[in-house]
């Protein structure tokens, strides 16, 4: 099981705050702050805040995945507020708990831990010219792409994989095949863009 990795982290960076509320109010007046960021790359981090301790007296921390595994353990020695950064880089996106146990009771938050959706601009430099397409670009993605060309009954005439952060400059020769109308795909899992191509 990954462990969490303790991380300064400045409050102005934070982009979403909730409170919890106490499993048992009466007994226990501690509040709990969850700011969770995930705005900076692959960066998953959450600030957890803990208010209105009994001075001097131990409170426990505890923090846990969906299904109840315990991930991070830790004991607040003695003070009446607590607050650190997490970071969640190593472990799975999705959803956790924090619980703070105290001698008038335990509080508990759920809160969501997920990466930033990072828009990737892709937009090949295609040319043609009698009996050739030209094709440049690169790569930004982190696994490999597959580009096909087609023909205009749909039949796969060239076909190849571009690595991660590869180059990809070619002519394609046409020259060979009584054709006009092309299609030019290239995609992965996560990326797809498809042109069509005349050539005259």
């Amino acid at each position: 099981m990954k462990k969490l990795v303790l991380v300064a982290l400045l409050l102005s960076a934070m982009i979403h705050t909730s409170m919890a509320t106490p499993k048992n109010p009466y007994k226990s007046g501690t509040q709990l702050s969850v700011t969770v960021n995930a705005s900076s790359g692959n960066q998953k981090k959450a600030f957890i805040k803990v208010d209105n301790l009994v001075e001097g007296k131990k409170s426990f921390l505890k923090i846990k995945d969906k299904k109840g595994r315990l991930l991070h353990a830790e004991t607040i020695h003695k003070s009446s507020f607590f607050a650190r950064a997490y970071d969640f880089s190593q472990v799975a996106s999705g959803e956790y708990t924090v619980e703070v146990k105290t001698k008038e009771g335990t509080t508990s938050q759920k809160f969501t831990i997920q990466e930033e959706k990072k828009s990737v601009y892709f937009k090949p430099v295609i040319r043609t010219e009698p009996g050739m397409i030209r094709v440049v670009f690169k790569n930004p993605m982190e696994s490999a792409l597959t580009l096909k060309l087609y023909n205009r009954y749909g039949h796969v005439i060239y076909q190849t994989d571009v690595s991660s952060q590869e180059v990809f400059a070619r002519g394609l020769d046409v020259s060979r095949i009584n054709n006009t109308q092309y299609k030019l795909s290239i995609r992965n899992s996560k990326l797809a863009y498809s042109k069509s191509i005349s050539i005259r």
